[in-house]
């Protein structure tokens, strides 16, 4: 009714403002320490949430939100990137219940993830090198994005440890967009 497209439209609002502020965010707002703790404790938790929902509307401007964190916090936020990246990005991608639409917006920000090659690098470096409890998220990414491209969908796990089946209804536009990020 009335008071849930109130709450949607409220929410939506104070999502593009947010993104705006992280998009135009001063030397302060990037280092200070009441930020990034707050970032930490309530913004990541909540883009989390909302980058699940079932309004596309929440989640593409909540992904836009974790680019935007991307590209002047990544510094602080190792450990949320890597959350993010594995328990929503790869699992939206990979999995059968997830709508053409909602792969696409993920597929969006890998890209723009990938477009960034020392962003790459990093990755590959603090995810993929650190030794015994290293995470494989270069890796894992890669070869989601590959079997996207190939237009097959496989287990959350990054594995491909079921059965690889085509995927009929994502179509050439999920596996162009795969190949685009490749």
């Amino acid at each position: 009714g009335r008071a849930a497209d109130d709450e949607l439209s409220s929410k939506l609002l104070s999502l593009a403002l947010l993104l705006h502020a992280l998009e135009h965010p001063g030397p302060a707002f990037k280092s200070g320490p009441a930020f990034v703790r707050a970032t930490r404790q309530h913004l990541c938790v909540a883009l989390l949430k909302n980058a699940t929902s079932a309004h596309m509307q929440v989640v593409a401007l909540s992904l836009r939100i974790f680019v935007a964190l991307l590209a002047h916090f990544k510094a602080h936020l190792k450990a949320e990137i890597e959350v993010f990246i594995s328990t929503i990005f790869l699992k939206i991608v990979d999995s059968e219940y997830s709508t053409a639409e909602q792969k696409e917006l993920v597929l969006a920000v890998l890209e723009r993830l990938c477009d960034d090659w020392q962003g790459l690098v990093e990755l590959f470096v603090n995810y993929d090198c650190g030794g015994l409890d290293d995470q494989d998220l270069f890796r894992r990414i890669v070869l989601c994005l590959a079997k996207v491209a190939k237009g097959l969908s496989q287990g959350a796990d990054g594995e491909g440890g079921g059965q690889s089946k085509k995927v009929t209804e994502e179509g050439p536009k999920l596996r162009f967009k795969g190949i685009e990020c490749l």
